[in-house]
């Protein structure tokens, strides 16, 4: 457990050492020193000095314009990220080292960037592109024959695969990644054989001088040797029967612990089949909320559109006020705000109106504010604000009485103004509740303040201020929500 520590302290005294012996010229050797440094920090678990180092090389390849080196060290940096769970700076990484493994024609670089692209992009559940980067690896591998990587390769086509549940794929690269794998063993084993048998052979050779001494040796030797061999023999038989019994109790030990696994084997496989099928039933919990969820908000778009329709046209507000603007945003799909405009020869009515909520429910209140609106004004031409408030107030105290579901603050605050023009002058007419609207005139500023109750929240019957000003031109009126605040709101400017 000590060496991966003591190679890694080696290392981090070499940039130190190069540095003295090279006095400045010859720094690029650090750069090497730095990324195997970075490579022992990642081993032992570091991920953070990791990454800091591999940075720090990075910028010494790049000031030493050593495209090889700079293409490892992304590669490098890439793993971190992977380990680090950074699946997005891994990606950017590994394609950087991708990049420049293609441009340097580097089939080892290629085939290892590619393989943990793959492992990327399972992880992300991109399986299209984790097949499309185990391929190209496998295509890198091909031509290099290298089969470690080829084993990889196939481990990720065989993952992808299989979560794509294509079964006749996902087997012939699962055969394909043992056959690699049991070819990689046999050759390790085979490496093994080869030097126990050179070991043999010098063994042999030592058996055969010690023979020739001992022919040579006296008789006294001969003796003492047969002793001393005794001995040892006496001795090695001893230390056989031990160890013998102690194998026998670690095997006893061995077999307890293996049905123990095994236990714990079933146990895991029963967890793991219900997790499967509550998993599966989540799904499709969520894809049948997904269905309701699109349901209703296309039915809420399409209710944004009658919305819409309701409001006034920007061809009515330029024929009743040439010199306007208007800023509308809900913040919802629907709006519970709303304007509306009604306009005769000498008189035009505009009103501003703010409904209890947002989305849905303040939509629809304000479609019933608009509908009672046109009833008023313009059935029962009822032309003075107040009138119209209280007229307003007691249609939507009388919806909400027949509404059980509508709740008892359900209601609106609303600003109404009457712009008359007569005999060459301008006179606005005001009333409004919770409301207020601002006037410059002749550089004057002007509040006109609303009754302190709002629409349709009570049964009682409620008397509305009423408040004119003859306008001194230039003037400016401005009506507005309380959307500034609630981030949803408009404002409506004449002169």
């Amino acid at each position: 457990m000590q060496q991966p520590h003591e190679a890694l302290n080696y290392y981090r005294k070499a940039p130190e050492i190069a540095e003295r012996l090279s006095k400045g010229q010859e720094e690029s050797r650090i750069l090497y020193i730095l990324s195997n440094i970075g490579i022992e920090e990642k081993r032992i678990g570091e991920l953070e000095k990791a990454l800091q180092t591999q940075m720090r090389a990075s910028s010494l390849a790049k000031k030493f314009n050593d495209p090889y080196s700079l293409g490892s060290i992304y590669h490098n940096i890439g793993s971190i990220y992977i380990a680090m769970r950074d699946a997005s700076k891994a990606l950017e990484y590994l394609m950087l080292s991708n990049r420049i493994a293609a441009e340097k024609n580097n089939l080892y670089l290629t085939a290892a960037n590619n393989n943990s692209l793959g492992k990327v992009e399972l992880v992300l559940g991109n399986l299209p592109g984790a097949i499309g980067a185990a391929e190209a690896a496998m295509t890198a591998v091909r031509q290099m024959g290298a089969m470690d990587y080829m084993r990889e390769s196939s481990e990720t086509l065989y993952e992808a695969y299989k979560a794509l549940r294509q079964p006749e794929k996902a087997l012939f690269h699962h055969e394909q990644f043992t056959r690699l794998k049991d070819s990689l063993v046999n050759q390790e084993n085979t490496k093994q054989v080869e030097r126990l048998q050179a070991q043999m052979e010098i063994d042999k050779k030592q058996q055969a001088i010690l023979l020739l001494e001992k022919d040579n040796a006296n008789k006294q030797l001969q003796l003492i040797a047969f002793i001393v061999i005794a001995t040892l023999l006496l001795a090695a038989g001893a230390i056989l029967i031990w160890e013998y019994r102690i194998k026998q109790r670690d095997n006893c030990l061995l077999q307890k612990q293996k049905a123990q696994i095994r236990e714990k084997n079933e146990e895991l496989n029963q967890a793991n089949e219900e997790f499967s099928s509550a998993l599966e039933t989540v799904e499709q919990q969520k894809r049948n909320i997904q269905a309701i969820n699109e349901e209703l908000t296309a039915s809420i778009h399409y209710a944004r559109h009658i919305q819409q329709a309701l409001l006034p046209s920007e061809k009515q507000l330029k024929q009743a006020l040439p010199e306007h603007f208007i800023f509308y945003r809900p913040r919802n799909i629907v709006s519970g705000d709303f304007y509306w405009l009604h306009h005769t020869e000498s008189t035009t009515i505009l009103a501003v109106a703010d409904c209890t909520g947002h989305g849905v429910p303040g939509a629809l209140l304000s479609m019933v504010g608009t509908a009672l609106l046109r009833q008023i004004v313009t059935e029962k031409q009822v032309y003075r604000p107040e009138q119209i408030l209280s007229g307003l107030h007691a249609g939507i105290y009388q919806t909400r009485r027949h509404n059980a579901d509508m709740m008892s603050q359900d209601g609106m605050d609303i600003s109404i103004i009457s712009i008359e023009k007569a005999n060459g002058s301008t006179t606005v007419h005001y009333a409004g509740a919770m409301n207020p609207v601002y006037c410059i005139s002749d550089q004057e500023f002007y509040e006109f303040r609303p009754t302190k109750k709002a629409i349709g929240g009570s049964s009682e019957a409620i008397t509305f201020h009423h408040d004119c000003l003859v306008l001194q031109h230039p003037a400016m009126v401005y009506l507005f929500s309380d959307g500034k605040t609630s981030l949803v709101g408009q404002t409506v400017r004449s002169s």
